[in-house]
C-alpha cells in the first residue's frame, strides 16, 4: 500500500503466505521451493483490511536462486499481473486438485472477469452471461427456482440478481444434467458491488457461478439464514510453549453450539510485556499464522469467536497462552553417512537425514553443493540423493558437498559430504557374426574380425582361436585378421573355428564366436612329398619324406624309383612320434618299397608332417648328377578301412657334386634370373651365357660367385628376348 490520500484509519494485514497450501510465514515474499521442469508452483496470500476498497494497481518481482545460490542466471522470463476475480476450481476433465483462477485481462466498465487460467498454465476465454429467467417463487421457508439463460460453449461466467433478493442462504446450484456446481467454490453469493474510483459500494444481491459447457438450465436451491442463535461461539488460541522463537507460529479453533449458525470469523489479540490486549487479526476465517516478535518480550494471546448470527464471545479472564521470546535459532545436525560403493551404471539412492533442535520443528531444505557430479539430484524436502552413474564414472571416487538450511530467523545451515566410489564394471566386448564359408583346396580365406566394446578408458582387445584349430590358420592377435590357406590333403571336410576376442578388464571377458568352413575336394585325398637337398661325391646325406593329410591314415606305402644309379645304402630313419615302423625293401634296380606304419592306436595325419629322413650315400667321382627320387604307385589306409590312391606327389631330388659345377633351379618370372650354383665349397665359378650352345666364342662372362656347402644363390638380369644358355665355369681353388 503505497499512499493513504484521504488519511483514512485503516490498517492492512498479511495473515499467512501459503505455498502449495501449506501456511509459511506472513510476508509478501513467498519461497515456491523448487519447481521442476514442466512444473506449477502455486502460492496464496491472505489479507485484511479495516476497511473496505479496491486495488488500483499491483507490482510483483520473482528471483530464481540456482543450486549455486545465485541470481545472475534466473530462469525467470517475465512477470505479468492478472486481477483475479475469484479462487475456482475447473472440474470434471480439467480437475487437477490444485486452485485455478478467474481473472480480468481486459478492462471494462464492471471488471467483469475475461479468462480462466487452469493450474496447468493454459489459459481459457470466458464469457460473461448477465440475463437469465426465473421461473419459481421463493418464501420465507426453503425452496428452488429454475433458472435459464442463453450460454455459449465453453467457459461461462454468470452474473445475475439473486432471485431471493438476499433474504435466503444460496445452498446448491445443480445443472439440468444433474451434475452440481460448488457452493462456495464455483458458486457464490454478494451483497454489493463496488465500483472504485471513491464511489460508495451499490448494495445488490447477486448469484455468481462459473460452468463450463453450460446447459443454459440450473436449479438453485436456497434455505433461511440461521435464526433464533443467541449463543456465543467459543474459541482458543492453542498453548505455546514458554519459550519462542522471534517467529510465533500461532493456531486457534473454535465452534458453534449444536444447531448454531455457524461461526462467522475470528478476532485474535495480543499483549505485549503484559500492556494492553489490541487486535492483530479481526474477521479472519483462517485458524492460523506467524506472528512476528522480538527476542527478549513476553507475548499473550486470545481470540473471540463470532457466528453468522452476529454472536459475539465476550474475551476470557486470563489469555489462552502466553510465551516469551527467549529462543535463539541453532544450526541443523546432519547425520554422518558412511562411504557408498556402487557399481558403474547403477543408481544411487541415498537418503539423507538432518535434525533440528526447535520445536515445533522447522522445515529444512535440501541442496546440492558446486562439486556435486554432474546428472546428481538431491529432493529439496526429503534429503534423498539420487545419481545415475555410467560408464565413464567408473573406476573413480566422488566426495561432494550436500546443504541443508532451515526456515528460522535467521536461516542457518549446516553441510555434510558424501562420498561415493564408483567400481569399473566389466562388460563383454561385443563381436559381429562370422558368415560360414565354402572353399577350394588351396584357396586364401581372408577376412577381419572387428570387436566393440563400451567400458572406459578403452581397453585392448586380444584375438585368439579356440582349441582344435585346423592346421594352417592363423588370426592376428592385435588386428583381428583371420587367414587360413587349406592344403591339398585338406579337402573333402568341414572345419569348425573358434574365435574369441578378449578385453584386459578385471575380470578379463570374451565374446566368442563359431563358424564353419567346408573344403572342396579338388586335388586328392593326401599329399606325399620327398625333399631335396645337394652331397660332395663320396659323402653321405638324406632328404625328409613327408605327408600332408586332414585324414587318420592307417598306413602310407608307395614304390621309389632313383633316375640313376649315384645314390646308394638307401635306409630310413623315422622322425615322427606318429611313426612306429618305417621300412624300405629293395624292389628291384634302383628300386625299393617304402611303407610307414603308426603307433598301436594312432593315425598317421598332419600338414607336412615328415615322417623319417630317407638316407643315402654317393658314389665316388668327378663328375656331377642330379638324382631324382620318383615316387609312385602311392597309396594310403584310411582309419575307417578306405584305400585312398589319390595322392599330390612331389618327387624329391639330390645334387651330387663332383669337380663339374651344377646350375639349378630358374625361376619361370620375373625381372631377375635367380639361379642356383652348386659346386666344391670355396671354389671360385664363372657364370657365362650365350645365346647358342655350339658356338664356343658365343659364352660371354655374366658374373662371379663361390659355391657353398648347400648351394649359393646367383642373380642375374633376365634377357629380355630370345632363348639363354647359362653355364658355370671354375676359375680357382679356395
Amino acid at each position: 500500500i503505497i499512499e493513504n490520500e484521504k488519511g483514512l484509519a485503516i490498517e492492512f494485514k498479511i495473515l499467512a503466505t501459503q505455498v502449495a497450501g501449506e501456511e509459511v510465514t506472513p510476508s509478501l515474499t513467498a519461497d515456491f521451493g523448487e519447481i521442476r521442469g514442466g512444473e506449477i508452483g502455486i502460492a496464496r496470500w491472505l489479507m485484511t483490511s479495516t476497511l473496505q476498497g479496491l486495488f488500483l494497481d499491483y507490482t510483483a518481482t520473482f528471483e530464481h536462486v540456482d543450486s549455486l545460490g545465485k541470481t545472475n542466471l534466473s530462469l525467470v522470463d517475465a512477470v505479468t499481473i492478472h486481477e483475479m476475480i475469484r479462487l475456482v476450481e475447473a472440474g470434471g476433465t480439467f480437475a487437477d486438485g490444485r486452485p485455478d483462477f478467474l481473472v480480468n485481462d481486459w478492462p471494462d466498465a464492471d471488471d467483469l472477469p475475461d479468462a480462466l487460467y487452469l493450474s496447468d498454465g493454459s489459459t481459457n476465454a470466458v464469457e460473461v452471461v448477465r440475463s437469465a429467467r426465473v421461473d419459481g417463487t421463493l418464501g420465507n421457508g426453503p425452496g428452488s427456482v429454475l433458472l435459464t439463460a442463453t450460454a455459449p460453449a465453453g467457459w461461462t461466467y454468470f452474473r445475475v440478481p439473486d432471485p431471493s433478493g438476499g433474504r435466503l442462504r444460496l445452498t446448491r446450484v445443480t445443472r439440468a444434467d444433474g451434475r452440481e456446481i460448488s457452493v462456495g467454490t464455483n458458486a457464490w453469493t454478494t451483497d454489493r458491488t463496488f465500483i472504485g474510483r471513491g464511489q460508495r459500494p451499490v448494495y445488490e444481491a447477486m448469484v455468481h457461478f462459473l460452468d463450463h459447457d453450460s446447459p443454459g438450465a440450473y436449479t438453485l436451491e436456497f434455505e433461511p439464514f440461521p435464526a433464533g442463535d443467541t449463543t456465543p461461539p467459543v474459541s482458543a488460541v492453542k498453548p505455546l510453549a514458554s519459550n519462542s522463537f522471534a517467529t510465533i507460529p500461532l493456531i486457534w479453533d473454535g465452534g458453534d453450539e449444536p444447531g448454531g449458525s455457524g461461526l462467522a470469523g475470528f478476532d485474535v489479540f495480543v499483549s505485549v510485556d503484559d500492556g494492553p490486549f489490541l487486535p492483530w487479526l479481526q474477521g479472519t476465517t483462517t485458524r492460523g499464522g506467524i506472528y512476528a516478535g522480538e527476542v527478549g518480550r513476553r507475548y499473550a494471546f486470545y481470540s473471540v469467536a463470532v457466528d453468522q448470527a452476529g454472536n459475539r464471545e465476550a474475551p476470557p479472564l486470563v489469555p489462552d497462552t502466553v510465551t516469551t521470546v527467549t529462543r535463539a535459532n541453532t544450526a541443523p545436525q546432519v547425520v554422518a553417512v558412511e562411504p557408498v560403493t556402487i557399481d558403474e551404471g547403477r543408481a544411487l539412492d541415498l537418503a539423507l537425514r538432518a535434525t533440528d533442535a526447535e520445536a515445533p520443528p522447522q522445515a529444512l531444505t535440501w541442496t546440492l553443493g558446486e562439486d556435486a557430479p554432474a546428472g546428481a539430484t538431491v529432493d529439496p524436502s526429503t534429503g534423498r540423493l539420487r545419481w545415475e552413474t555410467g560408464e565413464s564414472d567408473g573406476p573413480g571416487t566422488n566426495r561432494f558437498t550436500l546443504v541443508v538450511r532451515d526456515n528460522g530467523s535467521p536461516s542457518l545451515a549446516a553441510t555434510t559430504s558424501v562420498q561415493v566410489v564408483v567400481r569399473e564394471v566389466n562388460t563383454t566386448p561385443v563381436l559381429p557374426v562370422i558368415p560360414d564359408w565354402v572353399l577350394n583346396e588351396r584357396e586364401l580365406l581372408v577376412f577381419t574380425n572387428r570387436a566393440t566394446d563400451i567400458d572406459l578408458p578403452a581397453q585392448r582387445i586380444t584375438y585368439t582361436l579356440g582349441a582344435g584349430t585346423p592346421v594352417g590358420a592363423n588370426l592376428h592377435p592385435d588386428t583381428g585378421v583371420f587367414r587360413w590357406q587349406p592344403a591339398d590333403f585338406q579337402g573333402g571336410t568341414t572345419n569348425e573355428f573358434t574365435v574369441f576376442a578378449r578385453d584386459h578388464g578385471d575380470p578379463s571377458l570374451a565374446a566368442v564366436r563359431t563358424f564353419r568352413v567346408v573344403v572342396r575336394d579338388t586335388r586328392g585325398d593326401f599329399s606325399l612329398t620327398l625333399g631335396r637337398t645337394n652331397a660332395l661325391r663320396g659323402a653321405s646325406g638324406s632328404v625328409p619324406v613327408s605327408i600332408g593329410t586332414g585324414l587318420g591314415l592307417e598306413h602310407v606305402e608307395f614304390l621309389l624309383d632313383k633316375s640313376t644309379a649315384d645314390l646308394s645304402g638307401l635306409r630310413l630313419d623315422p622322425i615322427s612320434a606318429q611313426v612306429a615302423t618305417a621300412t624300405l625293401v629293395p624292389a628291384g634296380a634302383n628300386r625299393s618299397r617304402i611303407r610307414f606304419e603308426p603307433l598301436a592306436g594312432g593315425v598317421l595325419q598332419g600338414a607336412d608332417e615328415a615322417l623319417a629322413d630317407l638316407h643315402f650315400e654317393t658314389a665316388a667321382g668327378e663328375d656331377s648328377v642330379a638324382v631324382q627320387l620318383l615316387p609312385s604307385q602311392v597309396q594310403a589306409l584310411r582309419e575307417d578301412g578306405v584305400l585312398l590312391e589319390r595322392a599330390q606327389v612331389r618327387p624329391g631330388r639330390v645334387f651330387v657334386v663332383g669337380a663339374q659345377p651344377l646350375l639349378a633351379d630358374p625361376d619361370p618370372e620375373g625381372d631377375v634370373l635367380h639361379l642356383r650354383l652348386f659346386g666344391r665349397p670355396g671354389f671360385r665359378y664363372r657364370i657365362e651365357r650365350a645365346a647358342r650352345i655350339d658356338d664356343v666364342d658365343a659364352w660371354l662372362p655374366a658374373g662371379e660367385a663361390t659355391a657353398g656347402e648347400d648351394g649359393t644363390p646367383v642373380d642375374l638380369p633376365r634377357p629380355s628376348t630370345g632363348v639363354e644358355l647359362y653355364r658355370a665355369v671354375e676359375i680357382g681353388g679356395p
